[in-house]
């Protein structure tokens, strides 16, 4: 009798231990993907960006072709130079009237000298300080018109610049970089091929962390909060099970039924709330990679 009670006994712990070693959820591991798309129309002239290739963050991996664009900014910049070239010189253009001007003053001096002594009548004194008069009004017409043409040359150059600026960027939009670290997964296009805005070039996935994402019972999800630290399992060699840890990232809000490929005999017909697990790639993990959970 004493025998079997050992036996229950050792029987009831071996059933305890085998409960709590049950994972909590089965899951999927998932890359974190970027989809570079083109930011200009045209042809794709060089493109190092193969599957496998691992690129850094603004790391340059192709062109598409600028020469039109280029032309187009050099006849922009022509353009510039030739307006700046005719604007008026204020100097040169009023210079005329005030020589004329400054001789006709150093005349009114003699004619005023000349009527004071009586020997000139005063109507030539009025009639030189009208022709002075009438010059300072054209100077002034003079000035206002040079710089009513130098307004508007400016307002045509500045109109220049700016589509020159629009073209720049433009050019600065066929250079292809990466906009992450990563790898490169999948590549949809070769060089020499036309491209259009939008249209996808190569897809890039992070190397350093993957997603785990995995569906829990309203039950188990009572234990998760965000930022907790948990154990995401992996098979490993000979039947063992690989360790990983992870932090909690995203829980959803929204029941759902089970994925098709998770589900099993038990949860084919339980709601489940998805949940999301950042964790460190060893470089044994990878995309599409079953899993099991641990709290």
């Amino acid at each position: 009798m004493k025998h079997f009670s050992i036996i229950f006994i050792a029987a009831l712990l071996l059933a305890s231990c085998n409960q709590d070693s049950r994972p909590d959820g089965y899951g999927i591991f998932y890359n974190i993907e970027w989809t570079v798309s083109a930011d200009a129309d045209g042809k794709v002239t060089d493109l190092e960006a193969e599957e496998g290739t691992i690129l850094s963050r603004g790391e340059i991996v192709g062109h598409i072709d600028t020469t039109l664009l280029i032309l187009q900014r050099d006849n922009l910049t022509s353009q510039i130079a030739a307006l700046r070239a005719t604007m008026p010189k204020e100097a040169i253009q009023i210079e005329a009237y005030t020589s004329e001007k400054d001789a006709l003053v150093k005349e009114l001096e003699k004619v005023r000298s000349l009527v004071a002594s009586g020997s000139l009548d005063s109507k030539k004194m009025e009639q030189t300080e009208d022709k002075i008069s009438i010059l300072e009004s054209r100077i002034e017409a003079a000035r206002a018109q040079l710089k009513q043409q130098s307004a508007s040359v400016l307002a045509q150059i500045e109109v220049l610049v700016s589509q020159k600026h629009l073209i720049d960027e433009q050019i600065r939009r066929c250079t292809i970089q990466s906009p992450e670290d990563g790898v490169v997964v999948t590549k949809y296009l070769n060089e020499h091929e036309y491209v259009l805005i939008g249209r996808p070039i190569f897809k890039l996935a992070r190397t350093d962390k993957l997603i785990f994402k995995c569906w829990l019972d309203g039950a188990t999800l009572t234990k998760v909060n965000l930022g907790d630290s948990v154990t995401v399992m992996t098979d490993g060699p000979d039947g063992t099970l690989v360790e990983h840890q992870g932090s909690v990232s995203y829980i959803s809000e929204h029941s759902e039924y089970a994925p098709n490929h998770i589900q099993t005999r038990d949860n084919r017909t339980r709601l489940v709330y998805m949940v999301k697990i950042d964790v460190p790639n060893d470089g044994t993990l990878r995309a599409g990679l079953p899993a099991e959970l641990h709290i």
